[in-house]
């Protein structure tokens, strides 16, 4: 009885966290300015694209798709309440299926519940991430309960919502394959299911794109990782938009400006190889506290009481979103 008031109590200060965050500054101009201008195009003109005109390849179009179906219904802002039913979905499906901590068992209720509200921080963002995390989380219960062709379904949800989705998407495909062998036909029919992407792309660009096209856009900032490196680049996206402008390109995030700026990384780390070893050092060491991304604190110069209250859930965000990606293939090392 007591480990349910627990969990009560724990649903209710979750649930406050997560609204007070309403007015939340990470990713907001991103969603404000490239995901609603996306939905808007997608659903007057059934486009996918920023300009009206020439078809988005970056990002992956999983939530600009929600976003427009929100759209539909009277507001985009309604992703939002959408989020929080996955936060309190989330906290059901854990009552129902996983052992609670006792009230005594101080180092348990710790770790669960302080898990949790990483958890919630992540969710109560406008961002695919929160999607993804959500679907990772019911990835792993499906895996759990053996239910692999919905588990391989769900990680193909995530596919169409962050580009690493498609990885997650292989690794456990060649897994069932392995270990299962009835589930090679069934695994064929969803990865035939999970290329509607790759079609449309095609369609309308004449190439093969497997996921997004801002590899060359993240390698070529990502050297801005390290403080004072030898390139002088900053880790900010404006960093490889400024050099696609200098190469005559609209943006870094085509088809070939990804293609330019993959080759300008290239030509960096062959100029300065003991920078990017430097560089590569520096990110492992972060990585050990942060997950699998150097942590970014994106708001710490805020201007408004309200995103003061929210400060807390955007310096920890990233935090619990890269450690999901660790979490994955630590457990399917497990398996």
């Amino acid at each position: 009885m007591k480990r349910n008031k627990l969990f009560t109590f724990f649903f209710i200060i979750y649930s406050i966290f997560y609204w007070l965050n309403y007015f939340h500054r990470a990713c907001q101009s991103i969603w404000a300015c490239r995901d609603t201008a996306l939905a808007e195009n997608l659903l007057h003109d059934f486009i996918y694209s920023q300009d009206g005109h020439s078809i988005a390849t970056y990002p992956m179009w999983g939530y600009s798709i929600l976003a427009a179906f929100f759209g539909l219904l009277g507001s985009y802002e309604y992703i939002f309440l959408f989020q929080y039913v996955l936060l309190c979905a989330t906290l059901i499906l854990i009552y129902k299926n996983f052992d609670l901590p006792k009230h005594n068992e101080y180092t348990k209720i710790v770790l669960f519940y302080g898990t949790l509200l990483f958890y919630t921080m992540c969710l109560s963002v406008r961002w695919p991430h929160a999607i993804v995390a959500f679907c990772l989380f019911v990835f792993a219960l499906l895996h759990k309960k053996e239910k692999y062709i919905s588990a391989i379904i769900t990680l193909f949800v995530v596919s169409n919502f962050r580009g690493e989705g498609l990885l997650f998407f292989i690794i456990y495909a060649v897994y069932l394959t392995l270990h299962y062998k009835k589930y090679i036909l069934p695994i064929c029919i969803v990865a035939i299911l999970a290329s509607p992407w790759s079609i449309y792309q095609y369609i309308n660009n004449k190439v093969f794109l497997p996921t997004s096209t801002n590899s060359g856009g993240v390698l070529y900032i990502s050297l801005g990782q390290l403080p004072n490196n030898k390139w002088n680049r900053a880790h900010i996206d404006e960093e490889a938009n400024k050099y696609a402008v200098s190469q005559g390109l609209n943006a870094a995030w085509g088809i070939e400006g990804s293609h330019v700026l993959r080759k300008r990384f290239i030509d960096d780390v062959k100029q300065y190889p003991l920078e990017f070893a430097k560089k590569c050092l520096h990110n492992f060491q972060w990585s050990l506290w942060g997950g699998l991304y150097v942590t970014e604190v994106r708001t710490l110069n805020t201007r408004r009481n309200k995103d003061n209250i929210a400060l807390l859930f955007n310096i920890t965000q990233d935090i619990f979103h890269k450690s999901l990606y660790c979490l994955f293939f630590y457990y399917t090392i497990q398996l």
